[in-house]
This record gives C-alpha cells, structure tokens and sequence, in this order.
C-alpha cells in the first residue's frame, strides 16, 4: 500500500486538509481529486493534494512521475465552475498550468524534469529563469537551463500507463533506474557500459528474470542477480 499523510490547516472561512500520498518502488497508485481529476502515480513518486480545492485555483505538488488526467468539464466534477478555474502543478524546478487536459510529469530527484502533453494545452513555466513555453499535443517539455520543446516522444513518455516500458535511443543507465524503481532492486554497472543505448518496448509484466534475459540476449554484457542486487558485467 502506498504511504499516506494527512496535514491539518485553518483557512480563514473553513478548515481544510492537506493530503500527501506516497509511493515506493514496485508500486503504482490512482488518486481521485476533489474536482473529479485523477492522478496516477507511477513508481517511487509522491503527490501533496487539499482535500478541498479553493475557489481561486487548483494546486498540487509532485515529485517523480504522475500521469493526469484533469476535469474540465460538469460530467467529470460536481462544480461545473471548475473548467474556469486554473489547474496548477508544481515540482522543485517547475510549474504547470492547464485548463483541461491529460499530461504527464516527470520530476524524480537528480534527473531533468520532463513534462510531455497527451491532449489539451499547457503552460509550462521555469522556477529558475522564469522562462515559460506552450506546449500542444504530441510535444515533451525539458526542462534544463531553458525549456526545450521536441515533437513525438509522449508515447514513450505515458507508456507506463498502458503497462510498459518503452526506450527510444536510452542510454543502459537510464534503463537500469527504470528496473530498479519497478522491480525494488539495485543496480551496479560499470562506468563504460552506462552509455550503451538501447530501443525497445518490453512489458511491465514480465518478471524480472525475463527483463534479465532480455538484456543478457544482445551480448554486451552479462547481468545477474544475487539478493535484488543487479551485477552487470563485460
């Protein structure tokens, strides 16, 4: 089960709670919002939330990676008013602004902060430099010193939603972090393999003995496991 908080506040016409649930490695989770917007966390990833939105805006903060899908319309929410109102959120190096719209964000510590749009439209906006850029559907948001825009990466971007992992040219590092969040292992991989690159799309389902054989099969290297510690080897 996913870890849960529950932080009490007074607000000057009502008193309102501060929700955070939390998430560990192997482990996904939906959460539905007041507003009727859903939120799905994937893997080692966290959402702070009220459980009821002001008046004036919507707002939640993230880390790692949460898919949206944000109401926007008097089917989806008991307040018809809340397709006005601005639905906002925030990471430690960002902020995003949508109206209505499904999105995903990526923001787990010690990597670039990714935001990559399904459908709709949003605002995304640099803590750091203030810079801001549109993004449209089909467009990836990083977010570095600049925000830079590319086309055609968000199937890759929400393939975990649809249960699997999907690599595009991905250095065997970033490979490696994705196993160890969905499978709870650790990796040890030398230096000079980190930047092997690899593309493929392979099955949330598979137990890990198969991701292993997978891997193992393009000759490259030679990865083990002994006691949820993954060894890669020349």
């Amino acid at each position: 089960m996913p870890h849960y908080q529950d932080f009490q506040t007074a607000g000057p016409s009502r008193k309102s709670s501060i929700h955070r649930i939390s998430t560990s490695n192997a482990q996904q989770y939906r959460v539905e919002l007041s507003d009727g917007s859903i939120a799905y966390l994937n893997a080692g990833s966290s959402i702070r939330f009220p459980s009821l939105f002001e008046e004036q805006e919507r707002k939640v903060q993230v880390s790692g990676e949460v898919f949206f899908e944000v109401a926007s319309s008097p089917s989806r929410s008991s307040n018809p008013q809340w397709k006005k109102v601005p639905f906002i959120v925030e990471t430690e190096h960002q902020q995003v602004e949508v109206l209505g719209t499904t999105f995903n964000i990526r923001a787990y510590a010690g990597e670039m902060e990714t935001t990559s749009l399904a459908s709709g439209k949003l605002l995304v906006r640099s803590k750091q430099t203030a810079g801001q850029a549109i993004l449209h559907p089909g467009e990836t948001a990083y977010l570095s010193e600049q925000i830079h825009i590319r086309s055609g990466k968000t199937d890759e971007a929400i393939a975990w939603r649809h249960g699997d992992f999907q690599f595009q040219d991905h250095s065997l590092g970033h490979i490696l972090k994705e196993i160890e969040r969905w499978y709870d292992v650790k990796a040890s991989c030398p230096a000079e393999l980190e930047n092997l690159r690899f593309s493929g799309i392979i099955s949330r389902k598979q137990p890990l003995s198969a991701i292993i054989d997978m891997l193992n099969s393009t000759g490259q290297f030679q990865i083990s496991l002994s006691e949820r510690r993954l060894l890669v080897r020349k």
